[in-house]
């Protein structure tokens, strides 16, 4: 894989963690509850060609003088040709205590990097974010610019960027 390659794409080891657990204690007339639930799988996308992706899901609830749940979705997912590389992601948080939405996020990273040479590339980025409790509706970004890659080896990888970037911030009226 080309540098660009192995910043985007996920690796094709396949991870599973499961780990449901219950825990209950009790401390005399107050009593507290704790279910945690992970799965991270990679890779989701076991097509053909030069696909990858991976995953992460996970719910956590408590209860006891307060309750709260959490869940997160987070997917990858990359698709590689001879000098283009292209990536996404998508992620969701959402966290209630005592029934009330305490936080709401959405967000989407697009990016396709083209490579210039062994460790040099340009790129492009898009990002969106929608994040209830933030002080901003929506934030959208579009960013361009150039990269290059310092060290690479089997289990390295370090690089760089720097671009151009314009930003819409649309404010939360409260």
């Amino acid at each position: 894989l080309s540098a660009a390659a192995a910043r985007i794409l996920a690796t094709d080891s396949v991870r599973v963690i499961c780990g449901p657990s219950l825990d209950e204690t009790s401390a005399g007339e107050d009593e507290a509850r704790v279910l945690t639930l992970t799965f991270s799988f990679t890779p989701c996308l076991s097509l053909a060609g030069d696909w990858s992706g991976d995953g992460d899901l996970g719910y956590n609830s408590v209860s006891g003088n307060s309750d709260s749940e959490s869940l997160a979705l987070g997917l990858n997912g990359g698709y590689k040709t001879d000098n283009w590389s292209h990536a996404g992601e998508i992620d969701a948080y959402n966290a209630s205590q005592n029934n009330q939405t305490s936080a709401k996020s959405y967000s989407i990273k697009l990016q396709s990097d083209y490579d210039l040479s062994e460790s040099s590339f340009a790129f492009g980025n898009v990002r969106y974010l929608d994040d209830e409790f933030s002080g901003y509706e929506t934030q959208t970004s579009l960013t361009l610019g150039a990269g290059r890659t310092f060290i690479e080896d089997g289990n390295n990888l370090f690089s760089g960027q720097i671009g151009l970037g314009y930003r819409t911030s649309e404010l939360r009226n409260n």
